[in-house]
């Protein structure tokens, strides 16, 4: 990696082709034009993540040789998850778009010079996946760090004041850089597709690019999408005293918590989280002034009464208001939904006992969400279920 960062490439292109982005892209050498575009951003994409790499990795790594480390090395690995990676993908794509321009006469650029330099580096944007994957937990963890450790506090305030960020505040705006990089690589590759259509030429090596990056794309929604649930369920954890660790699954979803809730026995406040397969309970301390962990239920093992709720209806509905000594589960309307009635252990405020509503389809809790006009998944037991 140093050798990489001591034979940083430079652009040797002229001032014009700054504005290559506004040329005619339809003349004959316009595929050339796109490479100088890509080689220009790659090389300005590649610089700057090279400022993590100098100002904030190196002296750490450094420090940690040293009785007061800035970080411990677990610490920096976390905060900078995929970006030497990220650094060296982009350093070979700045490369071989140099390349491609030094090598290659102008007029005999074609669409396949673009497409099979993504498409040869194809296995290695996976980093991205990674990256994408870690992103808030890492920024978290800077957060974090910054508040635990002096030293790194003192380190990001004295790159800022020594500017040795460059045009950018903080770390954080350039650990953001990476998140919106594949979609310009879509958008320069779209240009290149236009120009091929408008000159009639074979297109399929440029639409397997697009293919490839626009599945990419896919992939970092889906893996941001479960980067923040997992973020969701490392805050709701954190904020719970013995909260279990195992709660912390990339497969589970938090979907709903309720505070303010009243142990009717104790008149304890309890905290109630609705996760996608679990159920768990927290009861406020006074003395911590924080919640602390009760017990979980996972309601996937609960015996479910598959007849229809007109038997709760007849046996527990009942106007005296008096209940069984057991939760009583009945089956909802919806195929897709179950109702757990609970006893009258636990009240919202001063509202009479409730259902909780878990269903096994995601689309089914946005739309309780929505309709649901009382508190989200929460109906007093005596309405309608």
């Amino acid at each position: 990696m140093n050798s990489v960062l001591e034979n940083t490439i430079k652009p040797e292109l002229g001032k014009e082709n700054k504005k290559a982005m506004n040329n005619d892209f339809n003349k004959k050498n316009s595929y050339h034009e796109v490479v100088k575009v890509l080689y220009l951003s790659e090389f300005q994409y590649v610089n700057n993540i090279k400022i993590l790499i100098e100002k904030v990795k190196y002296p750490i790594q450094y420090s940690i040789k040293h009785k007061k480390p800035i970080l411990l090395q677990k610490d920096l690995d976390l905060i900078l998850k995929g970006i030497p990676e990220i650094f060296q993908l982009s350093w070979c794509l700045c490369k071989d778009f140099k390349k491609a321009l030094k090598t290659i006469d102008p007029n005999d650029f074609t669409c396949e010079t673009i497409a099979n330099i993504f498409l040869d580096y194809a296995k290695k944007f996976e980093v991205y996946i990674k990256y994408i994957s870690y992103f808030s937990i890492s920024s978290t963890a800077i957060k974090r760090l910054s508040s635990e450790r002096p030293i790194f506090r003192n380190f990001l305030n004295s790159l800022k004041k020594k500017k040795a960020l460059g045009k950018f505040n903080d770390i954080q705006n350039i650990l953001e850089l990476p998140i919106e990089r594949i979609e310009k690589y879509i958008n320069i590759l779209h240009i290149v597709q236009k120009i091929t259509l408008n000159q009639q030429q074979s297109n399929e090596i440029i639409d397997e690019a697009i293919l490839f990056m626009k599945d990419l794309k896919d992939d970092l929604s889906k893996a941001s999408e479960r980067e923040k649930e997992l973020q969701n369920l490392y805050t709701f954890k954190n904020s719970i005293d013995n909260c279990p660790s195992s709660l912390v699954l990339s497969s589970r979803k938090l979907i709903k918590t309720f505070d303010n809730l009243l142990d009717i026995e104790t008149f304890i406040n309890m905290k109630v989280a609705i996760f996608s397969d679990l159920i768990v309970f927290s009861r406020f301390n006074k003395k911590t002034n924080r919640y602390a962990f009760k017990k979980m239920v996972d309601f996937r093992i609960l015996d479910v009464d598959e007849d229809s709720s007109s038997e709760y209806d007849s046996e527990y509905g009942q106007d005296n208001g008096t209940y069984s000594n057991h939760a009583v589960v009945g089956n909802n309307n919806s195929d897709n939904v179950i109702t757990f009635y609970f006893q009258s252990m636990y009240r919202y405020s001063s509202r009479n006992d409730y259902s909780i509503v878990i269903t096994n389809d995601y689309e089914d809790y946005s739309s309780i969400i929505e309709n649901t006009t009382d508190i989200s998944f929460i109906r007093q037991l005596n309405s309608t279920p």
